[in-house]
């Protein structure tokens, strides 16, 4: 007789340093006194040794083990979420946030155009750390791996995605993010970041919240104002990522780039004029092409999906919660992009409106066309 699987069991904690205790004892009062693991060496910078104190403080019983960095506002239900999400991936490796401009975040945000709730990380970038859960039976093995590179690292969230391949476990991140990134200063001297798409707290809604998005080949990427295209180069097990621009992409996706900036142009060219500058307009540009890229490739056969089938079932209410999880992820494109870009972060500053409104317009044209572009290869 076959013996049953193991009960799944989730425990967390929440990692912090002196200086913000105050903000891990909120967090984790919030959700039901999770454990506050403090920084062992608190007179330096190095999240990793901190992570490695976390990840070993899991409970005897428990199979799973959740990790939340102190500076994360939480949905109330969270732990409720990550049970859930244990239940679906049971061996894999789960974040339940991606940064705005980060590769994970440009996988999240097609992955919701695609209708799913997970993406499958992208192997190419760290693996997001802000609220994370792994199985507790690789946890031993971890620390005496994080325990080695601490020598010489410092980054916990590169060296768990360096684990992780050498293990061969899979990472998901889950869409929308679970967690947003709160306002504390970095302790290790990061920029100010946000969820490439943040849920909130509104329910989860819809068959799409259970179905993984994987084997990527194609992705839009909105980085420092540019417009790039992800392409995958190698096979699944075994391949890395170029960052190619858009243009060059283009012609194989049935697209012409002259007719495109024409549209646009045509489109916001004169709207704009009176207050955007050369560099806003060409930026303005950018995040409309890669809007078009999001509404276009999930209907090119550049990704996998695994899960519920699509119905046509969808309820209103699910069918408008998806529409605003699309609005938010569309949102954090133009401020994401900004960071490290030749423009000032105050760029845009009283123009959120233009920016979603050209997001917008270029996620309904990409949709336009998508009905009729077949898959390309790339590689």
């Amino acid at each position: 007789m076959t013996a049953a699987p193991p009960r799944l069991s989730l425990d967390g904690v929440v990692m912090t340093h002196p200086r913000r205790s105050h903000a891990a004892r909120a967090l984790s009062a919030a959700l039901g006194d999770l454990r506050v693991v403090m920084d062992p060496h608190p007179g330096g910078s190095n999240a990793l040794i901190t992570s490695i104190e976390a990840w070993g403080a899991y409970a005897p019983d428990a199979t799973h083990h959740l990790v939340l960095q102190d500076d994360v506002i939480v949905r109330p239900d969270l732990l409720a979420q990550a049970r859930r999400a244990v239940e679906l991936f049971p061996d894999a490796a789960l974040s339940f946030y991606a940064n705005w401009d980060s590769l994970n975040g440009a996988a999240a945000r097609l992955a919701l155009m695609a209708g799913c709730g997970w993406v499958e990380a992208v192997r190419w970038e760290f693996f997001p750390t802000l609220a994370t859960v792994l199985p507790v039976r690789l946890l031993d093995e971890y620390g005496r791996f994080a325990e080695a590179a601490a020598q010489v690292h410092f980054e916990d969230d590169e060296v768990l995605f360096d684990f992780l391949q050498v293990k061969g476990v899979p990472g998901y991140v889950s869409v929308p993010a679970l967690v947003e990134h709160g306002d504390l200063t970095s302790l290790v001297g990061n920029p100010k970041r946000r969820a490439a798409c943040y849920g909130g707290g509104e329910p989860l809604r819809g068959p799409g919240q259970d179905r993984l998005a994987h084997s990527l080949t194609l992705c839009p990427f909105f980085y420092r104002g540019m417009a790039f295209l992800l392409v995958r180069v190698g096979d699944l097990d075994d391949h890395a990522w170029r960052y190619v621009h858009w243009s060059r992409v283009a012609p194989r996706l049935g697209l012409d780039p002259v007719a495109l900036r024409r549209r646009f142009d045509r489109e916001f060219a004169a709207s704009v004029a009176p207050w955007a500058s050369q560099g806003q307009t060409e930026f303005l540009f950018s995040l409309w092409v890669v809007a078009l890229l999001l509404g276009l490739i999930p209907r090119t056969g550049h990704l996998k999906i695994s899960g519920p089938p699509a119905s046509g079932a969808t309820g209103e209410a699910d069918a408008t919660r998806h529409q605003d999880l699309i609005a938010a992820a569309l949102g954090t494109l133009a401020p994401g992009a900004l960071m490290d870009s030749a423009l000032p972060d105050d760029a845009f500053v009283g123009r959120a409106e233009w920016l979603l409104r050209i997001a917008h317009d270029g996620y309904e044209a990409g949709r336009e066309v998508g009905g009729g572009v077949g898959q390309v290869g790339l590689t």
